[in-house]
């Protein structure tokens, strides 16, 4: 059974982008941000590549927000059949105590920051953020799966997707999956008063292919007790662009 490793752009496939902290109560501000600010160079992996983190520090007091979410292109082009199964695979680094749910974004070709607010269908609810729960996904994101509320390091976490996302392997040629925080990123839920919580991940630029993001799937079979397996991958290299992370 072969093993299908692509990447959706001719040399990457994942981003990660983290807007702007603005030393204030700035949840709302982060949310609503329309593209990344913040820089992580040569990224290979990240400590916090999905969370919502809040710090307060200083006298008088100061509070900071990070809002982490990571964004993959797969190329799908070659799958024809709606698979039976398919997980997105994320290897865990660092530490895994967040809950997390993957969604369709919008992004296309090389992915960078100016597409942080393009999580399919929901950029007014984006928009509309208040930090009690107006701005929620879960009135327009498309999900791909369902929240996934443990995870470990130094192995791979399963996020299962969904007959949505399935069939967008089948029917279109590239598979676009933002990977966001639940319980405040998700549900617009300003996380009071710190919040430490945070998913880290290994991307495909690390030199170690066996920690990179890929998806297992499996096709229906000419004998359907036996599905066969399939493997998508990423790879690439990582550059910045106008002070925004870009991997491609």
């Amino acid at each position: 059974m072969p093993d299908l490793y692509t990447s959706a752009d001719g040399g990457g496939g994942q981003s990660i982008f983290t807007p702007e902290t603005d030393g204030t109560d700035s949840f709302v501000a982060c949310r609503s941000d329309t593209s990344g600010n913040y820089n992580f160079a040569t990224s290979t992996v990240q400590t916090a590549a999905i969370s919502a983190r809040t710090y307060t520090f200083g006298s008088p007091s100061t509070r900071a927000m990070w809002l982490n979410r990571s964004f993959f292109n797969f190329d799908t082009s070659g799958i024809s059949v709606l698979p039976d199964t398919a997980t997105l695979k994320l290897y865990g680094y660092s530490a895994w105590t967040d809950d997390v749910i993957a969604v369709k974004h919008d992004n296309t070709g090389t992915l960078n920051g100016v597409g942080w607010d393009l999580i399919d269908g929901c950029t007014s609810q984006l928009a509309a953020s208040d930090g009690s729960g107006t701005g929620t996904l879960a009135s327009c994101a498309t999900n791909y799966s369902s929240e996934l509320a443990s995870g470990a390091i130094n192995q791979y976490n399963d996020l299962e997707l969904n007959e949505t996302a399935r069939a967008d392997m089948r029917d279109n040629d590239e598979l676009r999956i933002a990977v966001v925080q639940y319980d405040n990123d998700y549900l617009d839920i300003t996380p009071y008063s710190s919040n430490s919580k945070r998913c880290g991940i290994y991307y495909s630029e690390h030199g170690t292919s066996a920690y990179h993001p890929y998806i297992e799937y499996s096709e229906p079979s000419a004998d359907p007790s036996f599905p066969e397996k399939r493997f998508i991958s990423t790879g690439g290299v990582t550059s910045i662009n106008g002070g925004k992370l870009t991997i491609k």
